[in-house]
Parts: structure tokens; sequence; C-alpha cells
């Protein structure tokens, strides 16, 4: 069992010595179980918890985050050619990308990918389904920052299954290497091949690149709000106080605007009464 953890002002409140006069409940036949409201509110707010009649409080909020969902969009072209020809045809797709969890994505670092395949003499807007996973490689050794330098520090692999105009399965494998000395390249720019799903036989090369300043809006723009995000942005459009917001979510004030300060970044609005335009339009 996780212990709740308490706001800090609920603490001060908490540990306020506050005396009762119960002998009138005694005469009736209660049992005085605490000896003051410091002894008594955690454990009894730790039942009301566990019963889930109570939210946990900012101090969980990796808890709360755990619980939360991810999902981008991601789109990628260039061109790909078969081993037997040198020209060079139109390659794209356009995936949206999912994880049930933050905390299932720490641990495997696996997002599930949905979306649509075109390939030029091979598949036409063809529905396309895999994986992404990113694999962190922390640098070693007394030379880490040069091994930082050479090595790269992150993996990021592709894989979309699809099917062909010929009604064949094809599968697209790819990886992006980021490297600290070329970050803004190796993050954008994704070598892969192309393979007949049923024998692994080689039908071609491709590289897609993701076009910063045409996409990198609408890929800003598709990152979701977490669950509590959306909590505030609702009390924001009805005109909720940040000491309000704090009330009803039993969190500090210092929380409230800490989660403001990101959904403005995430949604792109510079104040309070445009992120309220936005959730009346949104949520």
């Amino acid at each position: 069992v996780v212990l709740p953890a308490i706001d800090r002002e609920l603490f001060q409140f908490a540990t306020v010595q506050v005396h009762l006069d119960t002998s009138r409940l005694q005469s009736l036949g209660f049992r005085v179980r605490y000896k003051s409201l410091a002894e008594g509110y955690p454990p009894v707010l730790r039942w009301f918890q566990e019963q889930g009649w109570m939210p946990v409080y900012d101090a969980e909020a990796r808890r709360w985050a755990g619980r939360t969902g991810i999902r981008f969009e991601e789109t990628m072209a260039g061109t790909w050619r078969r081993p037997d020809r040198g020209t060079a045809l139109p390659f794209r797709f356009t995936v949206e990308a999912r994880a049930g969890s933050v905390r299932r994505l720490r641990r495997d670092g696996r997002l599930a990918l949905r979306g649509v395949m075109a390939a030029d003499g091979l598949a036409s807007e063809q529905p396309c389904e895999g994986s992404l996973t990113i694999g962190l490689r922390p640098p070693r050794g007394i030379l880490s920052g040069l091994d930082l330098a050479l090595r790269p520090f992150a993996e990021l692999h592709y894989e979309l299954a699809f099917a062909g105009d010929d009604g064949r399965a094809y599968r697209f494998e790819g990886k992006k290497e980021v490297r600290a000395l070329r970050v803004f390249e190796t993050m954008t720019t994704l070598p892969g091949r192309i393979t007949l799903a049923e024998t692994g036989e080689e039908v071609g090369l491709a590289t897609a690149r993701f076009d910063l300043r045409r996409d990198l809006l609408r890929f800003a723009r598709s990152v979701e709000l977490t669950r509590r995000e959306r909590e505030i942005v609702g009390l924001i459009c009805i005109g909720a106080t940040n000491q309000e917001i704090a009330d009803k979510l039993f969190i500090s004030t210092n929380t409230v605007k800490t989660h403001i300060y990101k959904i403005y970044k995430k949604i792109h609005v510079p104040n309070r009464m445009q992120a309220a335009l936005w959730g009346a339009k949104n949520l």
C-alpha cells in the first residue's frame, strides 16, 4: 500500500493541536480513538483515499501521471527505391502514436503506431500499424562526454506493417540514431528498408524526414493534455481562480500554477482567457 503524501498547506493545518470536547459523544457510547486532529487526520484521510472517495495530493502527481496516456501524430516523407532500379519514388507515412500510460512507456519505451502508408509503385494510401520503440543509451566510463559525442544517445525503432496494392503484406523497419553533435539532423531523418512480411526479402530502401517548418506546429498541437491538465482547463472555462482550482482538486496553488504554465505551452496560448476559449472549443 502506498501511503498518501499530504499537501504542504494541509500538513501545516493538520499539525496544529486542536482539542475537542468529546465527553457527550463518549456518554453515548463512542470511543475516542485519536487524541488530536494532528494524530487522527492522516489515517482517516488515508482510509478515504483507499476507498476512492478522495483524490491523492500533489506530491502523488507521479501516480496520476502514470495512469495518463500519451498521444501524438507524426508525418515522415522522403523517397524509396528498389534494389534493381535507380529511380527514387515518393515515400510517406502519417501515424498516430499512443502509449497506454507514462509508467508503461518508461518501462518498455514502446508506443503503438497506426496510420497511413504511401510508397509510389507499391502502396497507395494503405492503412499501416506497428510500433515505435525508444531506447536510451547513457554514456559510459570516464570519457563519458566524448562517448556521448561519438555514440548515439538514443535510438528510435520504427516498425510498420501494411498491405501493398498487389495484396501482399509488407513491412517497413527504420531506426533513428540520435547523436549529440547532430541532434536535429539525426532526430528528423529516418533511414529504413521495406521487406516482404512473409519471407523477409528486401523490396527497397527508404529515407524519410520530418519537416520541421511544415509539420512541427501540427506535431506539437497533437500532443494531448494529461487528465489533470484537462480538469484544470475545464475549471478555467467556468472562471475558477487558482485558489478555487487548488481547493477543488486538493492540490496547492503552486502546483496549479505549474500545471497552467505547462498547459499554456501545450496548447499555444498566452493567457487565461485564450485557454478558456481553447477549452470551450476542444473539451
